[in-house]
């Protein structure tokens, strides 16, 4: 069971969550987003590379993981938001536990946790 607080920075615009069980803050709005070093394009190449495309799909449509950049730029607690198929979510999940840490978000200069949600778009060829 979670228990949240949600509050807003007096200065900024950061608006964050405290898990009162933990005390623990997750920053839903930011004064920068967190991002894949190199860059969105660096990105979709990674997961091109990476994706390993099942031989039986016979699958499309859109997928959703969210998952949280910790202040060290590492990802954690992944999550599938929207579902294929148990399978296809597991790939998604392998790609994004092979990427390398991220740039975290930012927050009056300082890094934050906070949550990203992706999307994998499956296409049949």
């Amino acid at each position: 069971m979670f228990n949240f607080i949600f509050g807003q920075d007096s200065i900024h615009t950061c608006i964050f969550e405290i898990d009162t069980l933990t005390n623990t803050h997750l920053y839903l709005k930011v004064d920068t987003e967190p991002s894949y070093p190199g860059g969105r394009v660096e990105m979709m190449k990674f997961i091109q590379k990476n994706l390993a495309y099942l031989a039986n799909d016979c699958y499309s449509g859109r997928i959703f993981v969210s998952f949280i950049v910790e202040v060290s730029g590492k990802i954690s607690t992944l999550k599938i938001v929207k579902s294929i198929n148990k399978e296809i979510d597991q790939t998604a999940i392998d790609v994004i536990n092979k990427m390398p840490d991220w740039i975290p978000a930012t927050c009056q200069n300082k890094n934050v946790r906070s949550t990203v949600i992706l999307p994998f778009y499956i296409a049949l060829d």
